[in-house]
């Protein structure tokens, strides 16, 4: 397996970007702050970006790198797509390939 180690956690929501923008975003970054903490990381950043489908995809960038199913763990913590977080573990535990 290769060992991927990342300090940008990526997170798919799929919540359309405006409303994320107008509703969800201020709870979101307290509740990923607060996870975080929680786990031990401290949030350095969090970038927000309109995926291709008008969705949100969430940039967040943690003090410590994460490696493997840590990646994918955090990941899922901080509410990513539940069928991108199981097709990244398939992927991930059947090849190793990097996560995205």
């Amino acid at each position: 397996m290769v060992d991927v180690r990342q300090r940008v956690v990526r997170v798919d929501i799929d919540v359309p970007f405006e409303l994320f923008e107008k509703v969800l975003r201020e709870p979101y970054e307290k509740a990923v702050r607060a996870v975080a903490e929680s786990i031990g990381l401290k949030v350095e950043s969090i970038r927000y970006y309109k995926s291709k489908g008008g969705n949100t995809h969430v940039y967040i960038t943690v003090d410590k790198e994460l490696r493997g199913y840590e990646y994918l763990i955090v990941q899922f913590l901080f509410y990513n797509d539940h069928r991108k977080t199981l097709h990244n573990t398939t992927r991930y535990s059947s090849t190793g390939e990097p996560l995205d």
